[in-house]
């Protein structure tokens, strides 16, 4: 089943992901993309998704950015917790890749149904924006060329429906661009709300498209869909052909009511998560560096994480702790991080479920 979230639950707080004071960010918000300028197409005009501006990755539109995206530096954590620094050469094809993936970014604005369009080139590498999005983007492309909308996502005062409608549009255009190709299907936050209802409305009853699917991602939210049209990936299970994975990250210490997933559902929804944490022996958390805020790759940063009552609980290295603070603010939730958190771990179970699917189509 699906049910619209609470909204009124959000309203304590900005935007999915966002620790800022709510109207300090309001504030900023309207003046940014409140008014119209004679002649400007506005981020709360409906999206033309021909267009280059409603996209925050499209393999002809935006090449570079997956790959401006990934880190070309790694710190790996030692035991005696001294760090050990290392080149990266990673690279995400976006001609060659043998599927593709439509991502659905979080909340990123604060005020009704807009969306982030322009905003990238103009951003610097911190805060939750469509870097920190990009970001998270990549963490499914290692095997797929990247389809992320700019959708007009529902922020306080906005319009679910609205922002579905959007999603909705954008996944038709994608769909007229990709053929009969596989693909992944991934969002965090609220896109991983529109891709219940995606899945529910538009997915589950094509049986032309469902054999395309490959996977789902969907973390950063409490619901499913009851009964589910693709088995669940629970605990360290790993589900071969077509899955669901869902997790809610925080501390160890975190009680689920005081997170976001817990608050915007009474403390209720689902609650038997995946654990990208133990997907293989890859452990990669994908953070901005302290100095020059570029994405580096932090090896063993996550030690081991475990699904207890209604979260995934990450344990950190002990040389991390600081750094790990500085993640959840004292507030103990890591929904923000959701993904960035295992994002080795997710690229490679990613690269496994492609390679799968290939094999038994």
């Amino acid at each position: 089943s699906y049910s619209a979230p609470n909204t009124n639950r959000w309203s304590s707080r900005c935007a999915m992901g966002n620790q800022e004071s709510c109207c300090g960010c309001c504030r900023r918000i309207r003046a940014r993309w409140f008014y119209r300028l004679d002649g400007e197409v506005l981020a709360s005009d409906p999206p033309d998704f021909g267009q280059a501006m409603y996209w925050l990755a499209h393999p002809t539109h935006h090449p570079r950015r997956v790959d401006e995206c990934l880190p070309k530096i790694a710190y790996t954590i030692q035991a005696d917790g001294s760090v050990q620094q290392e080149d990266m050469k990673e690279s995400d094809c976006q001609t060659t890749a043998p599927a593709d993936l439509f991502y659905l970014h979080g909340t990123m604005e604060g005020f009704g149904n807009r969306a982030s369009i322009n905003r990238y080139d103009q951003e610097m590498w911190r805060g939750f924006n469509t870097r920190h999005q990009m970001t998270a983007c990549t963490a499914f492309t290692s095997a797929c060329r990247a389809f992320a909308p700019l959708y007009r996502q529902a922020a306080m005062g906005g319009s679910w429906d609205l922002a579905y409608q959007d999603v909705l549009a954008a996944f038709e255009h994608f769909l007229s661009e990709t053929g009969d190709r596989p693909f992944v299907l991934a969002g965090h936050s609220q896109g991983s709300m529109h891709i219940i209802r995606l899945v529910k409305d538009r997915i589950a009853p094509d049986q032309a498209l469902m054999p395309r699917l490959v996977a789902i991602h969907a973390p950063g939210m409490g619901q499913w869909i009851e009964p589910s049209p693709v088995p669940v990936a629970t605990g360290s299970s790993c589900v071969d052909g077509t899955s669901v994975a869902l997790w809610a990250a925080a501390t160890p210490q975190a009680d689920r009511k005081w997170t976001l997933i817990g608050f915007t559902t009474g403390g209720k929804g689902f609650a038997d998560f995946a654990n990208p944490g133990a997907w293989g022996d890859t452990r990669g958390t994908l953070l901005p560096d302290d100095e020059t805020r570029l994405p580096v790759l932090y090896r063993n940063f996550v030690e081991r994480a475990e699904v207890l009552d209604g979260l995934l609980r990450v344990h950190h290295h002990p040389a991390m702790a600081d750094k790990m603070q500085k993640l959840h603010s004292g507030h103990q939730d890591l929904h923000p991080y959701d993904i960035h958190l295992f994002w080795a771990n997710v690229r490679e179970r990613v690269k496994q479920q492609v390679a799968f699917h290939l094999r038994n189509q």
